[in-house]
C-alpha cells in the first residue's frame, strides 16, 4: 500500500468527523506566521489536524516452520488544535472531538486499499491514549491533542 496511501487514507477518515476543521497529511512549515495561522483557521478559529510520519522500521515476521513475511511499521503521529475559547467553553466541543477522531480511527483497523493479503493494519488498541493539553499556537491558546500510533504494512 506504502505511505502516501497510508497516509491519505488517515486524511480521508479524518475529514469524516464532523467538525474536525483543516486535516494536512503532513506537518505545515510555511514560512510567514501569517500563512500558517491562514490556513489553519476554519469557522473564525484556529482548529486544525496533521499528521506526519515520525519512523519507519522494517521487520521479519515469522513463525517456526511458516513463511516469513515482511512488513513495515509506520510511526504516526496526529496532532489536533483548537482555540481556546473558556468564554464558550471551548473544552466541551474540543473533547468530544478527540473522542469522535479516536472513534473513527477505531472504525476501519484494515486500511483495505491493498490486494488481499497486502493490506496495511492500524493496530486500533495503540490509538486509545491520546495525549491532550493546552499549548500557545503563536499568540493563541488552544487545545491540543496528540495521537501515536503504529500502521503496519505487508510487503511479503
Amino acid at each position: 500500500m506504502g505511505w502516501i496511501a497510508i497516509r491519505d487514507k488517515l486524511v480521508t477518515h479524518l475529514e469524516d468527523v464532523t467538525d474536525i476543521g483543516k486535516v494536512e497529511g503532513f506537518r505545515r512549515q510555511i514560512r510567514f506566521w501569517d500563512d500558517y495561522v491562514a490556513r489553519a483557521v476554519k469557522d473564525g478559529r484556529v482548529n486544525f489536524w496533521e499528521i506526519d510520519r515520525t519512523g519507519r522500521r522494517r521487520v521479519l515476521d515469522g513463525v517456526s516452520g511458516g513463511p516469513s513475511v515482511w512488513r513495515i511499521h509506520h510511526q504516526v503521529t496526529i496532532l489536533g488544535r483548537m482555540s481556546m475559547l473558556d468564554e464558550s467553553e471551548s473544552s466541551n466541543d474540543f473533547q468530544p472531538l478527540v473522542d469522535a477522531v479516536d472513534d473513527e480511527l477505531r472504525s476501519d483497523p484494515l486500511l483495505n486499499e491493498g490486494t488481499p493479503g497486502q493490506e496495511s493494519l492500524l493496530l486500533p488498541f495503540e490509538t486509545g491514549t491520546p495525549i491532550i493539553g493546552h499549548e500557545k499556537f503563536g499568540d493563541v491558546l488552544c487545545h491540543q491533542a496528540v495521537f501515536t500510533f503504529e500502521v503496519q504494512e505487508r510487503v511479503s
